[in-house]
Formats: structure tokens, C-alpha cells, sequence
């Protein structure tokens, strides 16, 4: 049995902190999200995705709550009623600099919350982000044909995790996408994982790993089902596990 397709609709806002297999369209993007709660139906990684009034504007929102526990649902409705407000808005900062502002008051002592925010703008190809101390998303240039990070705007600009600091700027970064084009949206227990030597996984590894999967096929779906498959295959995850790989058509 194949895995169903969420087609998001304008004004709606998909997803949360569930467990979830699910191919997806909204907007310019088809992909696939897989978020695996670590030994639990729900988790610390929170996803959700947006489309505008036009259906122009994609948002996609990925946040990893450090220590869990009840914060998780106060934070997905925190993040999902400031998406609300912030629908039609292209800007990311404004929506990173209003969460971190309302839990640096709230978060107990050592807690916080990395995320990364990002729009797509299916008129012109522009896909502006930023990092709130988040892994940093992998783009698939199809051009290319070769997998490459996109980095913050400027050095040290990834940003402090939400509710450490008060009154932080999350400065943004833009880059042109494409048809064809694939972005992977990971939280860090993609890389966290155990391996049976007792190591981690890298972000260079999994770039590695990112063309090895992709080279027989540039799709998405295959992509993510063959990247977990070949990671699983190293040791088994210990964490909380959320990817995203979405393409433009």
C-alpha cells in the first residue's frame, strides 16, 4: 500500500508534532515527510507547512524542542497561531524574532528550540530562509546534479535557539531555486544516531549519502525512502526523527 498525498489547500496550515509518512503537495512543491517520534506517537520535532491566499507563497517550518514533555504542544500552538498571523507574509525573521521574544519568557532553565523557517515564492523562484540554531538545509541543484548546503546569509548568522536569548536578530538568506530543484528539511536526529562503531553521522556524510540515493533516481519520494533506509542500515536512531524533501515542479 502506497503512502497517501496531503494536498494543502490556500489559508491552510498542515502538520504538528504526530507521527507521520506522508507525500505531500502545496503550492510549486510536491515532496515527502517522514517524522518519527523517538519510541512514541508524539515527539519534540514540530512540522508544519503553509500555503497563502493566492497560493503563491509556501512556507514550511521545522523546530526540535530540547527535553520534550508538555512545552511540545504549548510551542506547536504557539508556532502554529503565529504562522496564522504571518500567512501572506514572504519575511521569516518577523515570525523567528515573535517566538523567541514569547518563550526566552516562558522556557524553564535549559530548555530551548532550534528551527529553521523558510518561504517559497512560486512566482519568481526566490526561497528565502533562516536558522534559529538549526541543522542547515540541503539543496539538490538539478542543474548540477549535485547536493549542496544552504548556508545562513553571513557568517555566525545561523542564529541563537529560540527562548535562550531575548531580543535576537535571525537574519535572512535568499536563493534562487528551479525546477527539478530538491530541498531536505532535517532535525538533528537524522544526524545524532548511533552507528555501530560508536560514531555519529556528519552533515558531510550525509551529503555523501544525499548523491548516492539520489543518482539513480531525482524524485523525492525515492530520495527520503532510500536515505533512511541506507542510515537505518549504520545503527539505529535515538531520537526524535523529522526529514522533509520537497521539489519544485
Amino acid at each position: 500500500m502506497g503512502v497517501s498525498t496531503k494536498r494543502l489547500v490556500c489559508r491552510e496550515i498542515w502538520g504538528g508534532n504526530e507521527k507521520a509518512d506522508q507525500s505531500i503537495e502545496f503550492g510549486a512543491f510536491r515532496g515527502r515527510l517522514l517524522s518519527l517520534p523517538y519510541e512514541s506517537s508524539r515527539g519534540g520535532d514540530i512540522h508544519y507547512l503553509s500555503l497563502c491566499d493566492q497560493e503563491m507563497l509556501s512556507k514550511i517550518v521545522i523546530a526540535d524542542v530540547a527535553g520534550h514533555g508538555e512545552v511540545v504542544a504549548d510551542v506547536a500552538l504557539e508556532l502554529r497561531n503565529l504562522l496564522r498571523q504571518n500567512l501572506n507574509e514572504i519575511d521569516n525573521s518577523k515570525l523567528l524574532m515573535s517566538l523567541n521574544d514569547s518563550l526566552s519568557h516562558k522556557l524553564k532553565e535549559g530548555k530551548f528550540v532550534t528551527m529553521v523557517a523558510a518561504t517559497f515564492h512560486g512566482a519568481d523562484g526566490s526561497f528565502i530562509y533562516a536558522y534559529a540554531g538549526h541543522p542547515t538545509i540541503l539543496r539538490y541543484d538539478a542543474a548540477k546534479a549535485d547536493w549542496q548546503p544552504l548556508r545562513p546569509a553571513e557568517r555566525g548568522a545561523s542564529g541563537a535557539p529560540l527562548g535562550v536569548i531575548g531580543d535576537t536578530e535571525y537574519i535572512q538568506a535568499m536563493a534562487k531555486i528551479f525546477s527539478g530543484d530538491m530541498l531536505l528539511f532535517y532535525t538533528d536526529g537524522l544526524l545524532d544516531m548511533k552507528t555501530r562503531d560508536d560514531g555519529h553521522i556528519s552533515a558531510g556524510n550525509l551529503i555523501e549519502l544525499c548523491r548516492e540515493v539520489t543518482a539513480p533516481r531525482p524524485d523525492p519520494d525515492t530520495v527520503l525512502t532510500s536515505l533512511i533506509e541506507r542510515i537505518e542500515q549504520t545503527g539505529g536512531f535515538v531520537d526524535d526523527v523529522t526529514s522533509l524533501i520537497v521539489q519544485v515542479k
